[in-house]
């Protein structure tokens, strides 16, 4: 195994295609292992820990969407904040972004990942080595779709 190797890591993100105004918004969230090894991925700042900042880029009829979520400030992370991922395995997930966005009525709206960035990975194949510092933190860009849908009006 190369340790410095960034792992192949893909999310997918999945919405349906319309929604009414004022109700729930749910998407899912997929994030797939497609390294041989197994990888414990850091979940803040991904939808694996709910909405915790602003997380997406959500536009609706072109404009940028305010976030409306609390910002959350952390020190370093423990084992509850991984998870671990096997070889070709994946974790889902669903948020509703109506808790943290106001949509418009009639709009055509597009959400990515900020960033498309997970802040930390580490290899090992039974246990997180802990006493991992913020400053331990190895970024890694992933890969993955956008998603588009209509808001309708009640």
């Amino acid at each position: 195994m190369d340790l410095h190797r960034a792992p192949d890591l893909a999310y997918i993100l999945e919405a349906q295609e319309t929604y009414t105004n004022n109700a729930s918004i749910p998407i899912e969230f997929t994030l797939r292992n497609q390294y041989n090894e197994p990888v414990w991925i850091l979940i803040w700042n991904t939808p694996l820990e709910g909405i915790k900042n602003r997380i997406f880029v959500v536009t609706c009829n072109g404009k940028d969407l305010p976030y409306h979520g609390m910002m959350v400030k952390r020190g370093d992370p423990d084992r509850s904040s991984y998870v671990l991922l096997d070889p070709e395995s994946e974790v889902k997930t669903k948020v509703n972004l109506a808790t943290t966005y106001r949509f418009p009525p009639q709009a055509e709206c597009q959400v990515s990942l900020k960033n498309e960035t997970l802040a930390d990975y580490v290899y090992e194949k039974e246990n997180l080595t802990l006493g991992r510092t913020l400053d331990d933190l190895i970024n890694l860009s992933i890969r993955g779709n956008a998603v588009s849908f209509r808001v309708l009006s009640e």
